[in-house]
């Protein structure tokens, strides 16, 4: 007979004691519909990167991943799979905070300059960002990989880690990799082509597309230069440095947005030759990096057939375009440009063109008005056999240096004969063909910082006058009399 069961009741069991590390604090909150792992991005990933690594973490595609996440509408483009995966009623259900995403949401520093200067300088909008990424190979087999920003960008052709030229293409289907919206309905690994092959004419009827799967680790890619390597670096530093911030260029220091517009030009302006876009900025990084515009002039070549630019152009860049073919230009030019200063100068007009931020610091000596140049002490400049010009030639040198008004306009404006304008050119060509013009100009440009100086120091900030009251009218002579 077996043993009958006890009916005293059994003591309870005592209560487990409360970890001490929950005491005083509520449970951690729990999302609904949030995903039970969370991939973290990189320092400068790219949205698509991060959201491809989060979708192969769970074997699904990024269009599965995003419709778990509430996403009911189809996404069939790359802008709309990174809005709705950074919305925010979206980005902490996959794990995210609210600085993960600003970081991913946000521009790559370049980007923001590059546009910064299209709309300083007016320049034509051009395209910032990649239809697709270029990639490193050697990026892609690290231990993490990820794509970044900065392959996104037309800026970017070198690698300064791997020192190797960045990868335009797939090698095995031929396309720029994200190019596409292919890589939305993928399970491939980051470093794996996520294209669609073309369909098979032979096939018919409903099927899946095979795809490229080709292993972007193993892609040939060419070592690029130290040059190369340098010049990618400089301009990297470059636009993410204070636009305000001073930078040397060609013995001298400038606004980092200046530096960042003369690369651009001169590079375009290279491009125009015939010249690879890589190898052109090669050269134009190497040439601001010299140690005067004149060493500059002679890396770039010369680039007297190059147009100017539209919009405002850039004080630097052309300054070096203009050094290029300095001796070319004809007295006038040269008075015009005042090719006496260090970095030639294009004339002063009426606008934004006068503002200091397109101005080199050699540009902003005031220059003297038209109203100071009836009355002001002249220095004594001699022709090429030494004697003096007369005060009259003095005076409109100094009116023409730096303004593109005309010979005539200006002997009207100073009150001087108009036939004066008739022997200056003989006599500005006979200075030109002996070696008295460099130092002239110099004598006319120390003259003009004299004038400037002067009505500085007098705080005459008056306007041009145009009446004749002011002084006596100047001596009549003729040149040479």
């Amino acid at each position: 007979m077996p043993p009958r069961a006890s009916t005293t009741p059994r003591p309870a069991d005592p209560a487990p004691a409360a970890d001490t590390w929950l005491l005083g604090r509520s449970p951690p909150p729990v999302r609904t519909g949030q995903l039970p792992l969370t991939v973290r991005p990189l320092t400068g990933e790219w949205t698509i990167s991060w959201l491809t690594r989060t979708a192969h973490r769970f074997a699904i595609t990024p269009r599965a991943l995003l419709q778990a996440t509430g996403v009911t509408r189809q996404t069939v483009s790359t802008a709309a799979a990174q809005r709705r995966a950074l919305a925010p009623q979206r980005f902490r259900l996959l794990g995210l905070s609210g600085a993960d995403a600003a970081e991913l949401g946000a521009p790559h520093p370049t980007a923001d300059a590059l546009r910064r200067n299209q709309t300083l300088y007016g320049r034509p909008a051009s395209r910032v960002e990649l239809p697709g990424l270029r990639y490193c190979p050697a990026c892609l087999a690290s231990e993490v990989p990820a794509w970044t920003k900065a392959w996104n960008l037309t800026t970017t052709l070198v690698c300064i880690e791997h020192h190797l030229v960045l990868v335009d293409a797939c090698p095995g289907c031929g396309r720029r990799p994200f190019s596409r919206s292919d890589w939305l309905a993928t399970t491939a690994a980051i470093h794996q082509c996520p294209h669609a092959l073309p369909d098979d004419e032979e096939r018919s009827g409903r099927r899946v597309r095979r795809r490229c799967r080709t292993d972007l680790r193993t892609a040939p890619a060419d070592r690029a230069s130290h040059e190369a390597v340098a010049a990618q670096r400089l301009f990297d530093a470059t636009a993410a440095a204070d636009p305000r911030a001073l930078m040397p260029a060609c013995g001298t220091h400038v606004e980092a947005t200046i530096l960042l517009g003369a690369i651009l030009d001169l590079a375009d302006a290279l491009r125009s030759q015939g010249i690879s876009s890589m190898a052109a900025r090669t050269r134009a990084v190497t040439a601001l990096q010299g140690p005067s515009p004149t060493a500059a002039a002679t890396v770039l070549g010369s680039l007297e057939r190059v147009p100017m630019v539209r919009g405002v152009p850039n004080p630097l860049a052309e300054a070096l375009r203009l050094e290029t073919f300095r001796h070319h230009l004809s007295p006038t030019r040269q008075l015009e440009l005042r090719a006496a200063r260090t970095f030639l100068a294009l004339p002063m007009r009426d606008g934004h063109r006068q503002r200091q931020a397109h101005a080199l610091p050699d540009h902003r000596t005031p220059r003297p008005t038209l109203g100071q140049l009836r009355t002001a002490t002249l220095p004594t400049i001699t022709d090429r056999d030494g004697a003096p010009l007369p005060p009259e030639v003095v005076r409109l040198l100094l009116a023409r240096a730096g303004r593109p008004a005309t010979w005539a306009h200006l002997a009207t404006e100073l009150n001087l004969p108009s036939g004066l304008v008739f022997v200056l050119s003989p006599t500005l060509r006979a200075l030109q063909r002996s070696d008295a013009w460099t130092a002239r100009l110099g004598e006319l440009e120390l003259a003009l910082q004299q004038l400037a100086g002067q009505a500085q120091r007098d705080g005459d900030q008056r306007a041009p006058q145009t009446d004749t009251t002011q002084g006596a009218q100047p001596t009549r002579r003729h040149i040479g009399a």
